[in-house]
């Protein structure tokens, strides 16, 4: 219910592992995922940087440092700043509207670190 766009899934499914129950993959099954202007680039690895928006910026940092502390015994937080901070990196050196997303990204980080996490 907090969370909106981003680490939704990911949320979901370690509160189903948490709780006891395995998760199942069907490989027959696919759904068409369109995930912005999103193009692939060579940066110390292959890369894909996704151009979203400012909003949908905002919504994955925040969702993934809420989630890592929502989970903190399932994943890993250090884990999941590192790639937060990775994914700040790439959109603020490879995207345009650099100023908009460099304020949503750390609206982001410290909503994301102030929100209360319920267990």
């Amino acid at each position: 219910e907090r969370m909106f766009i981003d680490f939704v899934d990911h949320d979901f499914c370690t509160a189903l592992i948490e709780n006891h129950f395995k998760i199942l993959k069907i490989y027959a099954v696919s759904i068409l995922h369109e995930l912005g202007m999103s193009k692939k680039i060579k940066f110390l690895k292959n890369q894909v940087v996704f151009n979203h928006s400012a909003f949908r910026d905002y919504y994955l940092i925040r969702n993934r440092i809420y989630y890592a502390r929502k989970h903190k015994k399932a994943v890993s937080l250090f884990h999941n700043v590192l790639a937060t901070l990775w994914r700040a990196a790439l959109i603020l050196t490879f995207e345009s509207d650099r100023p908009q997303k460099f304020k949503a990204i750390l609206k982001g980080i410290k909503d994301g670190y102030s929100m209360n996490v319920y267990e």
